[in-house]
This record gives structure tokens, sequence and C-alpha cells, in this order.
């Protein structure tokens, strides 16, 4: 996503992403954030309670957040991740795709 997604936009492309997840039965996945601009609070609620069940019923063990080194899209990364239980799945934020790709596959 690059800057603003309107909330139908944010829950589509989300969406999209547990999609994915189901399609390859994978168990974790990198979020690159870096061009991240904002998401609203009612999205923030949103992914909270219902995108994080549905990744869980999915099978979501491990998600490798990439933020933006300042601004708003680190702001929004990071009051999101402050919204979610973390018991459902480990989460960890990272500056480099590569760092956070390392991590996703377990090799911490």
């Amino acid at each position: 996503m690059e800057a603003f997604a309107n909330s139908s936009e944010f829950r589509a492309s989300t969406t999209r992403i547990l999609d994915a997840i189901r399609a390859r039965s994978a168990d974790s996945f990198v979020s690159d954030n870096r061009k991240l601009e904002g998401i609203a609070d009612q999205d923030q609620l949103w992914l909270r309670d219902t995108w994080v069940p549905m990744a869980v019923a999915a099978g979501v063990k491990r998600i490798a957040v990439v933020v933006p080194h300042h601004g708003l899209g680190k702001i929004a990364s990071e009051e999101i991740l402050g919204r979610i239980e973390m018991k459902a799945f480990s989460t960890r934020t990272f500056t480099t795709v590569s760092e956070a790709t390392e991590w996703r596959q377990g090799r911490d």
C-alpha cells in the first residue's frame, strides 16, 4: 500500500494477504510498511478485531513488519502493533526487508 488508503481499499488489501496465506499454507510473512502513510482508527480496530482472528485461523505464527525510519508510517505501524494481542502470533519490527525475512524464516 502506498499513501492513504480508504477503508475499503485497506480492508481489501489485507484480505488479499490472508488469501495468499491460505493459498500457500504459509505460517509467516513480511509486511513491508515503508510506504505506509496512515491508517484510520476504525481500520486499526478492524485489523485487531477481525483480521487478526482470521490470520490466526489461517495458521499465521510470525509476522515481520518493516517500518519506515520516521514519519506517519512509523507511527501508524507502531499504533497497530500496540493494539494487537500478541499472544496469537509473534511479531517484530525491522528497518530492512532482509532482516525481516531472516527472522520470518526462523533464523533469529
